[in-house]
């Protein structure tokens, strides 16, 4: 059993970033809404700063688990199904919103970046919109249950400090080719490193 407080608070909005050049300001053709875990380890007397995150083997780089909302899926329910899913993990509380991170793209664009099959749509705005939420989650991590894409990346749960997970993913963005979720996923540990004191707790939005 686990308690929800998703109602409770307002989203913090972090980052808004374009990934193509030049692309107008209008209400996007195609949205997409997603929800990621910052999930924090509680150690009695430690001055660590764990998250469990998916680690990608062939980058080194760390995302936090998490995924789109599927059609009359509560937020909270999308968490608790992603971190079983990508983690083995069962949630056990969610202590509060971190913030969000919209992301805009040419429909054709994220097509091919996807490796959707032709070039659906066109020059329409695709956006997709990630909340993240502190939680917890119970000590021991059970199996994982991947999709084939996951597999084929060898998706990996494991604690991770979150300074260690901000350089490593600093060095896939200078990889030819990094992952469009490496840029998201850095600047959100980059904030965490800044707005989570060592020894402390990670900062919520207020209700």
């Amino acid at each position: 059993m686990f308690v929800v407080v998703f109602c409770r608070y307002a989203v913090r909005r972090l980052l808004t970033h374009d990934h193509d050049p030049g692309l107008p300001v209008v209400v996007p053709a195609v949205s997409r809404s997603a929800v990621r875990g910052v999930v924090v380890r509680s150690l009695a007397n430690s001055r660590s700063r764990e998250l469990l995150m998916v680690q990608i083997p062939g980058t080194g780089e760390y995302k936090f688990p998490g995924g789109g909302v599927h059609p009359g899926e509560a937020p909270w329910e999308t968490l608790a199904r992603e971190l079983s899913e990508e983690c083995g993990a069962a949630l056990t509380e969610v202590l509060g919103a971190y913030g969000e991170v919209v992301e805009r793209s040419l429909r054709r664009s994220y097509a091919r970046y996807a490796g959707l099959p032709g070039t659906p749509g066109g020059a329409e705005v695709y956006q997709l919109t990630s909340a993240y939420y502190v939680c917890e989650v119970e000590p021991e991590l059970g199996e994982q249950s991947l999709e084939r894409y996951e597999r084929d990346l060898a998706f990996t749960a494991r604690w991770v400090e979150v300074g260690e997970a901000v350089q490593a993913g600093r060095r896939a963005l200078g990889l030819p080719e990094p992952y469009r979720w490496t840029w998201r996923e850095v600047r959100v540990l980059e904030d965490l490193v800044a707005r989570w004191p060592v020894g402390g707790v990670v900062p919520v939005s207020a209700s």
